[in-house]
């Protein structure tokens, strides 16, 4: 999102900076605080934000084909092909294990009696542990499903994605899986409603011209990334990112979250939000 590179946004914001936060308890300080105006997080936190009283209320959501499970060259692409397999995942309880199981579920497997699931609490054990052969399958999330595929491939070892997450929720469910939020300060979006609406008309033509432009979007995102720009450019590619406001996915926004509910609720605060939470 180039809010600097955006022609009409002087006239709006003077001055844009940038922090990343860790946790979501920092972002909530920091909303608190007044001292971030703008953030993107995953669906689940912001959920889980709103409701544990964080003013903040929804832009939007990016649909994408973030989630990828890995495997062998040549291997079934099918959830029937995981079974006796064992599967790598980033961090027990997060969107890569909720989305893995519930998938499997769907698809008349049980998570750690059909496919056994190993949990890792680095990205990068899973790139290493499928370049050195000693992982099989693995779900990870773009830039690091692509940097995978390369860098396993490259070691002898060759990978590719099977299943993308994405479309077998879809195919599933019937709905997008909008699992990137981007939030504003409540009290901002109620003081400057015009604000909102500007915001989502750039935010909307910038995923437009990442989805037109993957090549020239990789380019800028080296640095941030530190990845390859080949990398980035392929991830890009794969990801397929779109927009949408807040008002028109609240639909797909909670059908995510009613799974989180029937799995996790504390994962998003034990509930779905409240109308506030979706602004326009």
């Amino acid at each position: 999102m180039e809010l600097r590179a955006a022609p009409s946004i002087p006239g709006v914001i003077r001055r844009v900076s940038f922090q990343q936060l860790a946790t979501p308890d920092q972002i909530r300080a920091a909303f608190a605080a007044g001292t971030v105006d703008i953030a993107t997080m995953p669906t689940t936190v912001a959920a889980n934000l709103a409701n544990r009283d964080a003013d903040l209320t929804l832009l939007g959501v990016v649909d994408a084909r973030l989630l990828h499970l890995l495997g062998p060259a040549g291997a079934p692409t099918t959830w029937q092909g995981l079974r006796g397999k064992t599967v790598h995942l980033p961090f027990r309880g997060d969107a890569a294990d909720t989305m893995t199981r519930y998938l499997l579920a769907q698809n008349g497997l049980t998570a750690d009696r059909d496919v056994r699931l190993a949990y890792h609490s680095q990205l990068p054990e899973l790139t290493s542990g499928l370049a050195a052969g000693q992982f099989e399958y693995a779900v990870l999330p773009e830039h690091m499903a692509s940097l995978a595929v390369r860098t396993a491939t490259a070691a002898g070892h060759p990978t590719q994605a099977l299943l993308d997450l994405q479309q077998e929720w879809q195919r599933g469910k019937g709905s997008a899986l909008v699992q990137t939020a981007v939030v504003i300060r409540g009290a901002l979006a109620r003081e400057r409603p015009g604000l909102v609406r500007v915001l989502q008309e750039k935010i909307t033509g910038s995923v437009g011209q990442v989805r037109q432009a993957p090549n020239e979007a990789a380019s800028r995102m080296v640095v941030t990334l530190q990845a390859p720009e080949p990398v980035i450019a392929a991830a890009l590619a794969r990801l397929d990112p779109e927009f949408r406001t807040a008002g028109s996915a609240r639909t797909d926004i909670e059908e995510l979250l009613k799974v989180y509910l029937a799995s996790n609720p504390d994962a998003i605060g034990g509930g779905l939000p409240s109308d506030d939470f979706y602004g326009a």
